[in-house]
């Protein structure tokens, strides 16, 4: 009974000394809410670095607008499914492994981070409640494919990088003669593809593959207009390429042969970015009722 009661006391003792020890998370006003220090200083610190004049005003404005986002999914007893709260974990995770030590400068953790990204997901929830088919006020579906039309493009592409690396790892651009020379071959190629021969032929030619592959079709790419896989100017580029015709240019230091193709050839370019396009339309058309929203904290 002894060793019960003191084992007890133990254990006391122990849950004591880590309350004690325990930090209750500071909290800042802003407006008529309280929020977390750290999520304050995650929004001010995003404001710092968009070199606003007034970052302090700017995080205010962007704490109410987080904290009027999430009052107003919990009104609308909306939820998200694992696949959404894995994309705010995911996004979460990547800014902690870039900019961990930064944050914690800050008094930001890695709670607070996930807070933030999480509240993004609750807002394209919202936008889906509103703007999606089975919406209370649904976009047009013909809105959301001009939107995919104006910041996608599909296209076949034969691409050439214009430096060279020698056996120390050191990296040099091509000579003139060289780059005069890949230049001309582009141009033939185009030449080919504008008198009718099919991507797919030009392509094994170029690569040197057995002409039976050339029957085989060349599977697309789409690129977004905010996308980052190709370098700066390629979306642009392809966009002045009229659909169904090929154009050549440079990109970095990079050559591309491109035949445009249309965005709506395989279904599966639509069907799989509608959603993304969807937000970016809802965003605008919800910004003065969020900003109403945020304002009604003030």
């Amino acid at each position: 009974m002894k060793k019960a009661i003191s084992l007890l006391l133990f254990v006391s003792i122990i849950i004591c000394i880590f309350s004690s020890c325990a930090k209750k998370e500071e909290l800042v006003q802003v407006g008529s809410v309280k929020v977390g220090r750290g999520v304050y200083e995650y929004f001010l610190s995003e404001a710092e670095k968009q070199s606003d004049s007034s970052p302090e005003e700017a995080a205010e404005t962007a704490v109410l607008k987080y904290v009027a986002v999430n009052t107003k999914f919990e009104e609308l007893k909306l939820s998200l499914n694992a696949n959404q709260k894995s994309l705010a974990s995911k996004r979460a995770n990547s800014y902690w492994h870039l900019f961990s030590s930064y944050y914690e400068e800050r008094g930001i953790t890695k709670n607070d981070v996930y807070s933030v990204t999480l509240s993004d997901e609750y807002l394209k929830a919202i936008i889906r409640s509103i703007y999606d088919k089975d919406g209370t006020n649904p976009m047009p579906e013909k809105a959301i494919k001009e939107y995919f039309s104006n910041n996608y493009v599909a296209f076949k592409a034969i691409i050439e990088l214009l430096q060279t690396t020698d056996e120390n790892g050191v990296v040099t651009d091509i000579t003139d003669q060289k780059l005069k020379s890949i230049q001309k071959q582009f141009n033939q190629m185009k030449k080919s593809l504008d008198g009718g021969t099919s991507f797919e032929k030009v392509d094994a030619a170029y690569q040197s593959k057995a002409s039976e592959n050339a029957e085989e079709e060349t599977e697309a790419m789409l690129l977004s207009k905010a996308s980052k896989a190709f370098p700066t100017g390629t979306f642009d580029e392809i966009v002045k390429i009229e659909r169904d015709k090929a154009g050549v240019f440079t990109a970095g230091k990079y050559i591309f042969l491109v035949q445009r193709v249309g965005e709506f050839k395989n279904k599966a370019f639509y069907e799989e970015n509608r959603d993304d396009c969807l937000i970016a339309l809802g965003k605008t058309a919800l910004e003065k009722t969020l900003e109403s929203w945020a304002e009604s904290l003030s």
